[in-house]
Parts: structure tokens; C-alpha cells; sequence
């Protein structure tokens, strides 16, 4: 067994048409690479009739899985052994959940429904449904996680989730950049050895974003309703998509300039969790093989995949470094360790090629000695960007205190801009 088996999560991307492409990839997939998985999560809402109206409960993010999908995640667990967890991390329930009960029989048989077909691990954002008990005492083989939307940010709340029959703590994406907190984490996992820690790696999401809290109950409560081309024309695609999404600051995505910062931070948790559920991998004709590649990072760095796809890349000669594994990115050429990426996928003919890592590294800014301080920086910065700046000062970037300064005249809003203009309301 390595030192780096269940050191990943990875969400299912759940917008893929064809429901055998990720299995296939898994399939031909180096074994090293299935054992660094820690589980495979995805979302089935509970839905449900209450009071003569159609309600559900679950998934913030409006991607829920066909059958067809889950039938092959459940495949790929008992094929490959590599645990999937279904996920309900919607903070804002309804109260019937839990007080009405053939609503909470309801949600129980949803859950038992997965349990019965061998799955072992699920989000469960519903903090009073784990308060009863019901569910540890009718699924006690189950491993019970709770949602970075808890907002875990201390030690206290650690041991508060903890309490309530939580055995994995997802803390919240601010610790990425709170190493301090981190480091004041530690004790608790002496004094509870059971306990599972958690950090979020990937969010494009800005700091403590004032809009997300309505952005997720929106899409909870609305599943086939696309955030983004509505209300999203108002936010994060005001500041997404120019030279600001370069910065860091723009979203939670943690650095590892180095080798030494993911041994520090790999050292204060038991494992990684990256987003994707929003992805989709499109059909190919030919057999796909998943692998890290240090060619699609989007911050700071130039070279570029189409959609985690490396074949056009590779073909076409550009500098491309590609590990079948990740023990093999920090043990054979490590670079920038953050510029590698999972779930980019290529050919299963093309070899581990890493001698181009310098050559792509050099043409980031991690590779500069203002990246390298700026990799120093993030690690306590406590997104406190508004005296801070250092995102600015390294990309060349003006100096903004707030994301939301960014393209915030009316004139220039996408999408529901003309809408607002053309609005006239009354107050008589």
C-alpha cells in the first residue's frame, strides 16, 4: 500500500452524455491511479409530495445522475473497489423532512435504496435529521460526511459535526489559504482518531462570495433551472473571463507551488477533495485513459486542454507533461505540483511523458521569484484581499478591494441588464 492511496475525491462529471466513458476511463486508467482515489461523488435528490406539492431535497449544484450514470459508478465500485458517495448538500431543507413522516420514510428508503446496492459513504447536509439518529441507527456501516457549505472554519465546530455522527469533515475552502487554523486542527486528530479531515483543492467561487448562499438554494430548489444564465449574468460572470480570473483571489483553489507546500498541507489532512460535478467528458470513439497533466491548470498558466482532453494538444505538438499517477508527479519530476491536474484524459497509447514540466513551469507565473512569494503569501493571506493585493502586484493587475467593483456598471452587466433598465416599479 503507498503513502498516496485515498488521497483524492473526485465529483462525477455529471453533465457526460454517455454513461460508459467514465467507467472506460477508470478501466484503462493505470491501477496506481484508481488506488489514489478516495471515493466518486454524485447526486440523486430526494424528491418528493408534500401538501399537495411537488418538493425536493438535495443538490445545490442541479446536476443530478441518470440512472444510467449511477449504474455505472456503481459498476466502477464493484469492479475496482473504489468507494462512491452520494451527496445532498443542500443547506436549506424543509422542515417536513424530518417532522412529517411518510416524508421522512420516504427519504430513508431513498437513501436505503443505495445502501441495499452496496454504498457506503454520503453527504448528508441536514444537521437535524443527524441529530435524531435515525439514520446512523438504520445505516451503521455508512460513512457520514458533512458539506463544505457548513462553513467549518474552527477547531469547535470540528468537534460540534463530529459529535452529531459526522465521521468525514469537510472544512471549509477558506482554510486553503488559513494555514494557521489548519495547523490548529491537528490536535483533534489525536484526540479522535476516528475523525476524517477534509479540504476542498479546486472552487472557482469567490472568497465568501455574498451571492452563493442564494445561488445554492436557487439551484436546490430549482433543478432544471441554469443559474448561469440567469442570475449568474449578475455575478460571477461579471468578473469571471478577464484578467482577474487569472488571480487567485478570484476563486479558493489551493497552491501547491511546491513540493514542500503539498507536503505541508498534505500533512494536516487525510485527503483531497476536487470539484467537477459540472463537467462533462464528450464522446470518443477511441479508448480514453484518465492522467495528471500539468497542461490545464487555469491559473497562470498558458498552455490549455479542451475540456481535460490532451489528444488534440498532444497531437498538434504542444509541451505537454502527463503522469498516469500522482505519486508519479512528485516522485519523478514535480515542478509546480498545482499546475498538474486530474481527470484530464488521452489516448491509452500515450506513455508518461514528464520531461517537459520545466518548460511548461516557466511559462506560468509560479515559476517567477514574485509567484514563489506569492505561494508564500496565500498560504495565510486569509483572502483579506481588500489591503492586501498581492494577486494584483503579481499578475500586473489594478489594485480592486472587492471583486464586485469589477464591470459593476449597469451598462455593461450581460444578460439582465437591458431587463433592469426597462424596469419600472410603482410605489404607490
Amino acid at each position: 500500500m503507498s503513502n498516496f492511496d485515498k488521497l483524492f475525491s473526485f465529483g462525477y462529471p455529471s453533465y457526460t452524455k454517455d454513461p460508459e466513458l467514465y467507467y472506460n476511463c477508470i478501466k484503462n486508467s493505470h491501477p496506481r491511479y484508481r488506488a489514489e482515489i478516495f471515493d466518486i461523488y454524485f447526486s440523486d435528490p430526494y424528491r418528493y409530495k408534500f401538501n399537495g406539492v411537488d418538493h425536493i431535497y438535495g443538490d445545490v449544484m442541479g446536476t443530478p445522475l441518470p440512472e444510467a450514470h449511477i449504474k455505472s459508478l456503481l459498476k466502477i465500485q464493484k469492479e475496482f473497489g473504489i468507494e462512491v458517495s452520494l451527496t445532498f448538500n443542500e443547506t436549506y431543507p424543509n422542515r417536513e423532512l424530518v417532522e412529517d413522516i411518510p416524508t421522512l420514510k420516504g427519504f430513508v428508503a431513498h437513501i436505503g435504496k443505495y445502501y441495499e446496492m452496496g454504498v457506503r459513504s454520503c453527504t448528508i447536509s441536514h444537521v437535524h435529521m443527524m441529530a435524531t439518529g435515525l439514520l446512523q441507527r438504520e445505516f451503521p456501516e455508512m460513512r457520514w460526511k458533512n458539506t463544505v457549505n457548513h462553513i467549518i472554519t474552527t477547531p469547535q465546530q470540528v468537534v460540534d459535526y463530529h459529535t452529531l455522527g459526522y465521521n468525514v469533515i469537510n472544512l471549509d475552502r477558506s482554510l486553503n489559504r488559513n494555514m494557521d487554523m489548519l495547523k490548529a486542527m491537528q490536535p483533534l486528530r489525536k484526540k479522535y482518531p476516528d475523525l476524517i479531515l477534509s479540504l476542498l483543492v479546486t472552487e472557482g467561487c469567490m472568497p465568501s462570495c455574498p451571492f452563493k448562499v442564494e445561488h445554492d438554494t436557487m439551484g436546490g430548489k430549482n433543478p432544471d433551472w441554469s443559474y448561469w444564465q440567469h442570475h449568474g449574468n449578475m455575478t460571477c460572470k461579471v468578473w469571471r473571463h478577464s484578467m482577474n480570473n487569472e488571480m487567485p483571489r478570484a476563486g479558493t483553489e489551493m497552491i501547491w507551488g511546491d513540493l514542500d507546500t503539498f507536503n505541508e498541507y498534505r500533512g494536516m489532512v487525510d485527503y483531497f477533495k476536487f470539484s467537477g460535478r459540472n463537467m462533462s467528458l464528450p464522446d470518443n470513439t477511441y479508448d480514453q485513459k484518465f492522467v495528471w497533466s500539468n497542461i490545464a491548470h487555469i491559473k497562470g498558466q498558458k498552455w490549455q486542454a479542451d475540456n481535460g482532453n490532451l489528444n488534440g494538444a498532444i497531437e498538434s505538438g504542444t509541451p505537454v507533461a502527463v503522469a498516469d499517477y500522482f505519486e508519479q508527479v512528485v516522485t519523478t519530476n514535480p515542478g509546480i505540483i498545482s499546475n498538474f491536474q486530474p481527470l484530464r484524459y488521452c489516448k491509452t497509447s500515450h506513455p508518461t511523458t514528464l520531461d517537459k514540466v520545466a518548460e511548461i513551469d516557466k511559462e506560468t507565473i509560479w515559476a517567477t521569484g514574485k509567484g514563489r512569494a506569492l505561494n508564500h503569501v496565500l498560504k495565510n493571506c486569509k483572502n483579506e484581499c481588500w489591503d492586501c493585493h498581492a494577486c494584483e502586484r503579481t499578475f500586473g493587475a489594478p489594485d480592486v478591494d472587492s471583486l464586485i467593483e469589477v464591470n459593476r456598471d449597469v451598462s455593461i452587466l450581460q444578460g439582465h441588464a437591458n431587463h433592469f433598465k426597462g424596469i419600472k416599479i410603482s410605489h404607490e
